[in-house]
């Protein structure tokens, strides 16, 4: 079972004993990621002397990014994942009088600048820290908590929900989850996106179909903003 890290859903399906087997929790890669993201957001919170001007948010999403491509570079290899983390993380703190780049990738296509200068025999470029060593002490321990192996462990196969809050958005968007609705609303907003998006907004058997059982007809507007929807989401998925 694919979760967001909320595990509630997994005890209970468990409990219920649907399977012959147990089910086995999986976490989205990307909720993995976003966990990096909020705990330096807490961390600087909690150190606003410290570290308000200098664990900016360009930082923060420097430091998150690195976090999630050093796991889908390495993975399915647990260990791979952890020292490709952890080298992300020492690549980010080193500097001309102490440079670590020891868990980097070697060798003449390295995205290690330092690496690769020593594979191809040239002198290394200046180092330009993203990690000053006092905000390093902030970001270990949070680093060295999201690298332990039981929960890479579930990272393995970087499944992401990613198609499940696709078609939620498009619910949200006839039905926002931030205002209150009535059943029957949902379940009318469900229906009417499922519709849309197997058959398209323009299709005669579609939502075409749904307002003709109703009675009624599309207005020239509506019409021609249907066709423009369709033509941008065939556009999108060449693009893809």
């Amino acid at each position: 079972m694919l979760c967001d890290g909320d595990s509630k859903a997994l005890t209970r399906v468990n409990d219920l004993g649907v399977y012959d087997i147990p089910v086995q929790k999986e976490d989205c890669v990307n909720h993995i990621a976003k966990r990096i993201y909020n705990q330096l957001e807490q961390v600087k919170k909690d150190n606003k002397q410290k570290l308000n001007r200098k664990l900016t948010v360009a930082k923060i999403k420097e430091i998150t990014n690195t976090y999630a491509t050093n796991l889908r570079e390495n993975a399915p290899d647990i260990q791979k994942m952890k020292l490709g983390v952890m080298g992300g993380l020492f690549h980010m703190n080193s500097t001309d009088s102490a440079p670590n780049h020891r868990l980097c990738p070697e060798g003449e296509t390295s995205w290690c600048k330092h690496n690769r200068a020593l594979a191809k025999g040239e002198q290394p470029p200046p180092h330009n820290p993203t990690l000053s060593p006092d905000i390093g002490t902030y970001v270990f321990p949070i680093f060295k908590r999201l690298t332990d192996p039981e929960l890479l462990s579930r990272c393995v196969r970087m499944s992401t929900q990613n198609p499940n809050e696709c078609f939620n958005s498009t619910i949200w968007r006839c039905c926002p989850k931030v205002l209150f609705a009535h059943l029957p609303t949902i379940e009318t907003a469900v229906t009417l996106r499922v519709i849309s998006f197997n058959m398209g907004p323009t299709s005669p058997t579609g939502l075409y179909k749904v307002i003709e059982r109703l009675c009624l007809t599309w207005g020239a507007v509506t019409h021609s903003q249907a066709i423009g929807v369709a033509e941008t989401r065939i556009r999108h998925s060449k693009r893809k």
